[in-house]
């Protein structure tokens, strides 16, 4: 080969692309990201799915949106065991919470179907509603688990204030899982609980399937998923655990006794 030639332009990097800034932003970098670690090209992707290259291309850039089946046949092809289904979920959800913030109604996030309430996005907090937290009663933070792991996250609050709570959930902030990360329901509904009394909050959870550690953050919401307190406690309730290939699920003795005492 002559040294001397020119072969700029051979081999060259993707262009990078803009860090996203929403649900379906995100949707589409991992995508890209997806198929460059899986080694694909987007022709050889695109008719894995079914769709055109042109298609791949727009989703990837975040200017298409693709249909379930689509998103599914993606999160399948590239192994992704349920992250991009969670983050395409997340973009929908968004999208029915800007329709809706639009027209001055809620959305239920389960079936997308507008109400004829007419809300704002988010719940405005009544005088003396306050929530204090009190501790993990199960799973403290860091807890090892085997990959896939079933377990159940249970942590205690207070009624902190004189309002009286019903009807209120506890929603997961952010994809709702994938392989790297713990997987958890959208709202799990909170007991009713009257001022001063505790409560505790129990969400069904699924280890993630690759070895590393993970987070989850969760905020009260009603069922609609408008946040109780959207500027108070920005981080919520915390879920963290440590994935370690090799382990034992562990029996349900022994998760019992990964309890904190109080």
């Amino acid at each position: 080969m002559d040294e001397g030639k020119n072969t700029r332009g051979r081999g060259r990097p993707p262009k990078k692309l803009d860090p996203p800034t929403d649900a379906l932003g995100r949707f589409a970098n991992h995508v890209r990201s997806g198929r460059a670690i899986a080694g694909l090209k987007q022709t050889e992707l695109a008719d894995r799915v079914g769709c055109t290259p042109g298609s791949l291309s727009q989703i990837e850039r975040g200017i298409l949106r693709p249909s379930p089946a689509l998103a599914t046949a993606l999160d399948q092809a590239l192994g992704c065991h349920g992250l991009l289904l969670s983050l395409f979920r997340d973009a929908q959800e968004e999208k029915d919470r800007k329709t809706a913030d639009r027209i001055g109604r809620s959305h239920d996030p389960t079936t997308g179907a507008l109400s004829t309430e007419l809300t704002p996005a988010d719940l405005h907090l009544e005088p003396g509603d306050v929530s204090l937290w009190v501790a993990d009663i199960t799973i403290p933070d860091g807890t090892l688990m085997a990959p896939g792991e079933r377990f159940t996250k249970i942590w205690r609050v207070r009624n902190g204030g004189s309002v009286h709570w019903e009807d209120r959930y506890i929603k997961r902030m952010g994809p709702l899982g994938g392989s790297s990360q713990v997987a958890t329901p959208s709202l799990t509904p909170i007991p009713d609980t009257a001022p001063g009394e505790l409560c505790d909050i129990a969400v069904e959870c699924k280890a993630h399937v690759l070895p590393g550690s993970s987070q989850a953050n969760f905020k009260m919401s009603d069922a609609h998923g408008r946040l109780y307190y959207p500027n108070t406690t920005p981080e919520g309730v915390l879920l963290a655990i440590t994935v370690v290939e090799g382990l034992t699920s562990r029996s349900a003795a022994d998760r019992s006794r990964d309890v904190r005492g109080l």
